[in-house]
């Protein structure tokens, strides 16, 4: 099974207004997993962080209504990731979560290396890699997982 993996900042790091996250999702995102769903990939590794990772999240279980054949994977880096998370972030990946075919729980607690193994496993199992990463920022997650 062709498998994508997803990586990009939190919006904290892109700091776009809620007009433009809606741009981006609805005009860049979404017509880009509809491609990739038509072009064979059934499986789909989310990191489930905040921001770009929710996004994704959020459009891959409405596509899942269209396609009911793809398969949904959300990679947390540890148990309890999100206790560290606004409520309103943690009801969203709660909501979410509950959609999802699978989750993989990478390291069994919280260890400063948690997130980088995380991406690991997620790259390690991908046929594709979907970024949004802005190139100023080389102290990333995402600029790793590139």
């Amino acid at each position: 099974m062709k498998t994508v993996t997803f990586s990009g900042h939190r919006n904290k790091v892109l700091k776009w207004s809620d007009v433009q996250i809606h741009y981006f999702k609805k005009n860049i995102l979404a017509p880009e997993l509809t491609k990739l769903i038509k072009e064979g990939y059934l499986h789909f590794i989310v990191g489930g962080a905040t921001g770009f990772d929710m996004w994704v999240l959020e459009l891959l279980i409405m596509a899942k209504k269209k396609y009911p054949h793809i398969f949904i994977e959300v990679a947390v880096p540890f148990p309890n990731h999100t206790q560290f998370w606004s409520i309103q972030e943690e009801v969203e990946f709660n909501k979410y979560i509950s959609q999802v075919d699978s989750t993989t729980i990478v390291t069994e607690r919280y260890e400063s290396s948690s997130y980088q193994k995380r991406n690991m496993y997620m790259i390690n199992m991908s046929d594709y890699l979907m970024v949004l990463h802005l190139p100023k920022n080389k102290n990333s997650g995402t600029f790793n997982a590139i």
